[in-house]
């Protein structure tokens, strides 16, 4: 086995080659023109997007015909003596801006999209599917020659669909019936992909959380002091040090409470039997039913909590938001069409899943940290856990010979989902910016 040479800082990166293809044929490697390179993943995508900033001084623009249909392999990896090389394969989407420098010289920013993306957007589905969502959205990326991670918490809709696609991408389609997914406990699914497994992956919001962080006992450290007093700190102990730490434009109750994500009225009609079914939905209810099954435990305070209330109501028990919803059953013989069920309670799954996924985001947190846990092959960014020590601003406590959980930030600390990843590449430096999100915050 060869031996693994220690990194130089945990930073490190080595962009091997940027393989451009145009339509006709021209093969040319820009790895020495790239200035900058930014890969974007989200759990909201299923593909990867990005944007390049080269310095162009070998006429590539007008040498390759660009036309936005470029393809672009960029083939990247730690400098390790076995570090594992990630590929990518993108296509130019489009040149964003250009700067001149002089006579010979002009910086480009062109916008990446992940080839599969843009192959998507050239196959049309007109087709029908059945079975449960999960597996629906299975076959209809089979039918495309993409394989998916399927979850180990299936959806609790029905395993009895059907859904007959109108002339949609498979993205578009496969996305459609991700919106109704969500396990028992109301937790939503997502459908994404990340740059270090080459697969889309479909996972719920339970299943995340039920993953313990993979820097368990290791945490992600936003302390200045921490990290200046630490001279003789590792450079695989300063990969948990968090550069930049953003809580901007947080803890919106008020847009939460318009949504109706705190308490709602819904009534859904049936417009085929015209028969009403009337139900609620109480955030603090939701909440309960969480710490009940264990998703969330005695330690956990949800982030939705205030006993805030005008004229004896509080938050939960005020007028509730009221929902219509109308709705079509009986399409299809011997099947129900997508956004049919067969009791209220999986109905009002539809809602839970709404509120929850507005609810995670009320105290999202965005950090910057090291690169090098994120290009090894295996996924540690979207969809997994992490853990985050945030310092408080007692300078009381931090003038005493004080414990850690002393110093601890309780509602800025703890375990996080990651939500959002943009990795930036300039300066031979590799540093991931992640947007993490969460249900519970530290008592």
């Amino acid at each position: 086995m060869t031996d693994q040479k220690p990194f130089q800082s945990s930073n490190d990166y080595t962009l091997k080659s940027v393989t451009v293809t145009s339509d006709t044929g021209t093969v040319i490697n820009i790895a020495n023109l790239v200035a900058q390179l930014e890969i974007f993943e989200s759990l909201e995508r299923p593909y990867l997007t990005g944007v390049m900033l080269i310095r162009d001084d070998v006429d590539f623009v007008d040498g390759i015909s660009f036309n936005g249909t470029e393809r672009c392999v960029i083939d990247i990896e730690q400098p390790l003596s076995d570090g594992l090389s990630i590929q990518i394969n993108f296509i130019l989407r489009k040149i964003n801006s250009v700067k001149k420098t002089n006579d010979q010289t002009e910086v480009l920013s062109i916008s990446l999209i992940e080839e599969v993306a843009f192959n998507s957007q050239l196959q049309k589905l007109s087709t029908s599917y059945t079975g449960r969502p999960d597996e629906i959205i299975q076959k209809i990326f089979e039918d495309v020659d993409e394989t998916i991670d399927m979850p180990s918490i299936v959806p609790a809709q029905s395993a009895n669909i059907k859904y007959l696609i109108p002339n949609l991408t498979a993205m578009s389609a496969a996305d459609t019936v991700k919106s109704r997914c969500s396990t028992a406990n109301g937790m939503p699914f997502f459908l994404y992909k990340t740059m270090n497994e080459p697969n889309i992956k479909l996972k719920s919001l339970e299943e995340m959380m039920a993953t313990p962080p993979w820097n368990q006992g290791k945490p992600y450290r936003y302390s200045q002091a921490y990290t200046n007093s630490q001279v003789n700190l590792t450079a695989e102990a300063l990969a948990y040090s968090v550069e930049k730490f953003s809580y901007a434009t947080k803890d919106d109750t008020l847009s939460l409470i318009e949504a109706g994500s705190v308490t709602s009225s819904i009534d859904m009609i049936d417009l085929t039997t015209g028969v009403k079914e009337s139900f609620s939905f109480n955030a603090q209810a939701a909440f309960q039913d969480l710490y009940d099954v264990g998703i969330l435990t005695s330690g956990d305070k949800p982030v939705l909590s205030s006993t805030y209330g005008v004229n004896d109501l509080d938050l939960t028990n005020a007028p509730a938001k009221a929902i219509s919803r109308v709705i079509t059953t009986s399409t299809y013989n011997g099947y129900k069409n997508l956004f049919e069920e067969t009791s209220p309670a999986l109905f009002k799954l539809d809602f839970v899943r709404r509120a929850f996924k507005n609810i995670m985001l009320k105290s999202s947190i965005s950090i910057t940290v090291p690169g090098v846990h994120y290009l090894t092959g295996k996924n540690k960014s979207i969809g997994t856990q992490i853990q985050f020590f945030y310092h408080n601003n007692n300078s009381i406590s931090a003038d005493k010979l004080s414990s850690e959980d002393d110093l601890r930030d309780r509602k800025r600390s703890g375990k996080y989902i990651v939500y959002a990843a943009r990795h930036l590449f300039v300066a031979n430096k590799h540093t991931v910016d992640l947007q993490a999100v969460k249900l519970g915050n530290e008592k």
